[in-house]
């Protein structure tokens, strides 16, 4: 026979193929990338990441005394529903309608008094009546207030709200020039600013607040003294509101640095006082990026949101900000500089090492023993920098930091230590310690984990780490759970649970290894372990077993390994990317190690058992589907035992290399040479490698079933 014809279907083939993967894939696909950390260890290790501003910001100052915190308060439906009986809400939602404030007052009789005259407030409120709205809620507020009676305080804090949108209302009118004007602004201001404070005053006396209108009262104030110019006041009222645990709070401060960051005459006010000055330190340190220089600004620019922004002759760049506050410290004595560990957080980010030890030297916290860490590192003391790290781990566990992001991704720094510890201890040649940390460190750092499980880890020391890790068996059998298909792989599970998902490693590699009968117990999901069962079995040769028989099994063993490889044989990384389905391949794990290899700082930091797996070649590059060779393989073993005169030796043949003809060229060939070499000519020849008929033991499988497949089995698309 001639090869030619199977020669063009083959280069047909893959110049079909290649068009279709010369568009890089869209890993925006995919349910995370890899985090990078193996390809530069130097700058992991050293390196501290910005922080979360909405953490900090409640650890400006001490909450308020008195007062409830945000998480103790409720909505105004569930109020209404604990206050009102249902006849009395009807009552109140029929009077928010009415078209005056005497209309709703005088329709609402069988309402207590404060709940009539708020009520009758409101109405006026929203019809921008703020002389009526004034009259009524200052009604309500003098209520005396029956037991457990919020309304009184309600009418107290709509009334101060009530002046203060007056005093907008006058400042817009930008009648500068006229002293009647402006009296009755200091006039308005002042019974703004009274009428807040009077909020929380009542509530420290005993009034019920479950709306948290003493917490509002924090940032509604501020805005009056925003209006008024008063920074300083401004500032504190929002940290208050903020250490109470209010997101609003939080929110107004990080704004305000915004506003405080491009305007110098601001800036130089706000340093003056310590709350400015670790505000904006604050700022710097979760905003600016590391090592600051003339170019860079904030990783999160969204100041253009103020419809204000100065001209950029009056701006400040980062990096001007970030000397006047690095002046302003300087000014300082040591002991008066602003929250420790923040402040040593920032100057190690920018660089400033001196500085940030003398910052930490005093700080108890767990980003303090962060920092410390980083700085042990730089001075070769890793045996510290290993306590304190897992000192870090313990402090941050339970935390999540919230990034000021367009998303408000959430980062957990327990987790984020938890990686760079495990680099750490590779580094020293704790293998299964840092494969241990690597799985702490959660979805982010599984390709590094499994990079360690795959090409570091000897198969005892995976087994000994899998047989400790917590296991949830209910979840792994839990098929709506993970959503699973049974012609589908493990897609996306350390999204759910990493330790499921090292399970599930552990299984592919036991399988690989020929151990069957003990990676079957690891596999998910019953449907999976029944898979890797009959796989395990088809590999299994009985006694006194006929040629025939033996090339049925090897067959049916490629046959499964070629559908259900990727679930039973697939490796989580390279070169086959189970993790994403086989229909990504990233450059992480083993790519990482082989381009970083060569830099004498990046290999201190490698465990001694990787740089000899890369010096002799253990740790590499393979075959990408690496399941579809095996099936290959397999259907050509099964061959050997068929006549060559005979169709299915023909047919298992073309089975092999159809299985590799999109994928590898070459080796689909060395299939086709032994056919044309042994084999005999039938009519679908023509075909081979494209299109293949079943053996003739196996027309109608209960694999072909599963299937649904036809009597001809053409390639697939491209993928698994």
């Amino acid at each position: 026979m001639k090869n030619g014809g199977l020669d063009m279907v083959i280069r047909v083939g893959l110049l079909l193929v290649i068009g279709l993967v010369a568009i890089p894939a869209a890993l925006a696909c995919g349910p995370y990338y890899g985090s990078g950390l193996l390809a530069d260890r130097q700058k992991a290790l050293l390196r501290l990441e910005d922080g979360s501003f909405a953490a900090e910001a409640p650890k400006l100052v001490t909450p308020p005394h008195g007062l409830p915190r945000e998480s103790q308060t409720i909505g105004r439906e569930a109020l209404d529903e604990r206050w009102l009986s249902a006849r009395q809400r009807a009552l109140v939602e029929r009077l928010s309608e009415m078209e005056s404030a005497e209309q709703a007052y005088s329709q609402g009789e069988s309402l207590p008094e404060a709940t009539r005259a708020y009520s009758a407030g409101a109405v006026a409120w929203y019809a921008a009546n703020l002389s009526e709205a004034k009259r009524w809620f200052g009604r309500a507020a003098e209520q005396p207030p029956a037991e457990n009676d919020p309304w009184p305080l309600m009418g107290e804090y709509m009334l101060a709200r009530t002046n203060k949108r007056l005093l907008v209302q006058s400042l817009e009118a930008r009648d500068i020039d006229d002293d009647a004007a402006e009296s009755k602004r200091l006039a308005l201001a002042d019974e703004a600013l009274t009428g807040f404070e009077r909020v929380r005053a009542r509530v420290r006396a005993g009034e019920v607040d479950p709306l948290g209108l003493s917490i509002g009262s924090l940032g509604e104030q501020a805005g009056v003294h925003e209006e008024l110019g008063q920074l300083q006041e401004q500032m504190m009222l929002y940290a208050q509101q903020a250490a109470l645990g209010s997101q609003a709070g939080r929110q107004s401060l990080l704004f305000l640095a915004r506003w405080i960051r491009i305007h110098p005459e601001l800036l130089d006010e706000a340093l003056q006082s310590a709350l400015g000055l670790d505000l904006m330190v604050l700022f710097a340190y979760t905003h600016f990026p590391a090592q600051v220089g003339p170019e860079s600004n904030e990783t999160w620019n969204a100041y253009g949101n103020f419809g204000r922004r100065p001209p950029r002759s009056q701006r400040l760049e980062t990096i001007n900000v970030l000397e006047k506050i690095l002046g302003r410290l300087d000014a300082l004595p040591s002991e008066r500089w602003p929250a420790t560990d923040r402040l040593a957080a920032l100057l190690y980010r920018q660089g400033h090492y001196e500085w940030a030890e003398r910052a930490v030297s005093g700080a108890d916290s767990p980003l303090a023993d962060w920092v410390r860490a980083k700085l042990a590192l730089r001075d070769d003391r890793v045996e510290q920098a290993s306590d304190y790290f897992e000192a870090a781990m313990r402090g941050f566990e339970g935390v999540e930091w919230k990034r000021d992001d367009y998303y408000g991704t959430e980062r957990k720094p327990s987790c984020m230590i938890a990686a760079e510890a495990g680099l750490l201890a590779l580094s020293r040649d704790e293998l299964t310690t840092g494969f241990e940390l690597m799985l702490m460190a959660g979805p982010a750092n599984w390709l590094d984990a499994a990079y360690l499980a795959e090409y570091v880890l000897t198969l005892d020391e995976l087994r000994t780490v899998i047989g400790r890790l917590p296991y949830n068996e209910d979840l792994v059998d839990s098929d709506q759970y993970f959503n699973y298909r049974s012609n589908w792989p493990f897609y996306g599970s350390p999204s759910r649970d990493v330790y499921t998902a090292a399970r599930y490693l552990f299984a592919r590699t036991l399988m690989r290894a020929s151990l069957f009968d003990e990676a079957i117990d690891y596999f998910p999901w019953q449907v999976t372990r029944d898979h890797a069962r009959r796989f395990a079995a088809q590999m299994t040769a009985p006694e006194d077993e006929s040629d025939e028989m033996k090339a049925r099994r090897l067959f049916e063993a490629a046959r499964m390994a070629r559908d259900y490889g990727l679930r039973l044989l697939g490796w989580e990384t390279e070169p086959d990317y189970a993790v994403y389905g086989a229909n990504h391949h990233l450059n992480s794990g083993v790519g990482e190690v082989l381009d970083s290899f060569d830099d004498p700082a990046q290999r201190r930091w490698m465990a001694e058992r990787e740089v000899q797996g890369v010096l002799e070649g253990r740790i590499r590059p393979g075959r990408r589907y690496s399941y579809r060779y095996t099936a290959a393989a397999l259907a050509n073993r099964a061959a050997d035992f068929l006549q060559p005169e005979s169709e299915d030796f023909a047919i298992a043949l073309c089975h092999a290399a159809r299985w590799l003809t999109y994928i590898d060229h070459g080796a689909a060939k060395q299939y086709f040479q032994r056919y044309q070499g042994e084999g005999q000519v039938f009519s679908w020849h023509a075909r081979f490698g494209q299109e293949c008929p079943d053996p003739s033991w196996n027309a109608a499988t209960e694999l072909d079933r599963t299937l649904g497949s036809s009597r001809f089995h053409s390639m697939r698309r491209y993928g698994q």
